[in-house]
């Protein structure tokens, strides 16, 4: 039997710690007669963790991960604290029949990290992007008009959830500056191929992604789109608008799903990229001077 590394004995011990976090987030539910759930790859609904700010769920240890049709599914660290009760009540008095879950500390701390992906500035998803300062402002030497370009920036990220906005606006602002009409998200078995239409031809931007990662990007999409993010076995279709400087360009959202999951299409709407004059229509001069007259 050989000797252990150290990164193998810290992530045995990691390992051995959250099995005792989630025994003891068992033994609580049981106590309280609740259910318990262990919440270390379920999907979070950005939109019910709007029914509990931030500050008040972080505070009491509690976060809504579902809401719809009148119930809530809440997630609780303590059922019995003081605080905790209350923030349930107010959840109720909003019309919502709530139903516990008791969950450990890393369950609870995982859900509460996705408040990042809610808007600081709107409180409400109000369907509006702006792309400016950093990596995807509008100057010469950071335009992305090429499919290289995008693949550079994209790849200086780290792909990490946290950098979901950032990313989402390369790809904009790369769409934006080769003039496309069309930006695909298509998934496969183990990753998603992103693809831009310019021309009208689609060309594969050499970077994929991971399920994992998709899966918040996905989210930012349909929360800009304001399409329902629970839903992903049904076609649905949205709009949002993206803010460049003095203009607005509107951006039309399909999502549908498909083997390997939700494919999105979103069709891009720039009045300077679709007007074109009669000369950019490649007419020959002699009928282009019949249609002049």
């Amino acid at each position: 039997m050989g000797v252990k590394s150290l990164s193998e004995i810290k992530s045995q011990f990691s390992k051995t710690q959250r099995e005792a976090e989630e025994r003891d987030a068992k033994r609580r539910a049981e106590k309280n007669n609740l259910s318990y759930a262990d919440l270390s790859t379920s999907p979070v609904s950005i939109e019910a963790l709007n029914l509990i700010p931030e500050e008040s769920a972080k505070k009491n240890k509690i976060a809504v991960i579902e809401a719809n049709q009148g119930k809530a599914a809440i997630i609780v660290y303590d059922p019995n604290a003081e605080g905790t009760k209350q923030v349930i009540k107010e959840i109720e008095s909003a019309g919502y029949k709530p139903s516990i879950f008791v969950v450990s500390l890393y369950s609870l701390e995982r859900v509460l990290g996705f408040y990042k992906f809610i808007s600081q500035k709107q409180g409400k998803i109000s369907g509006k992007i702006e792309i400016s300062g950093d990596k995807n402002t509008i100057s010469e030497e950071n335009k992305l008009d090429s499919l290289n370009k995008i693949k550079e920036a994209l790849q200086k990220t780290s792909f990490a959830a946290a950098d979901v906005n950032k990313i989402f606006g390369i790809i904009l602002n790369g769409a934006l500056d080769n003039k496309a009409s069309d930006i695909h998200f298509e998934p496969e078995e183990r990753r998603v191929k992103l693809r831009i239409r310019i021309d009208g031809a689609l060309h594969d931007v050499d970077i994929d992604f991971k399920k994992e990662f998709y899966a918040n990007l996905l989210s930012r999409i349909k929360l800009l789109s304001n399409l329902k993010i629970n839903i992903r076995d049904e076609a649905q279709d949205g709009r949002f608008t993206i803010r460049v400087e003095n203009k607005e360009i509107e951006v039309r959202v399909a999502i549908a799903p498909s083997e390997f999951g939700e494919v999105v299409v979103m069709r891009i709407l720039d009045p300077e990229a679709i007007s074109l004059s009669l000369s950019d229509l490649g007419l020959r001069e002699d009928d282009l001077k019949i249609i002049e007259v």
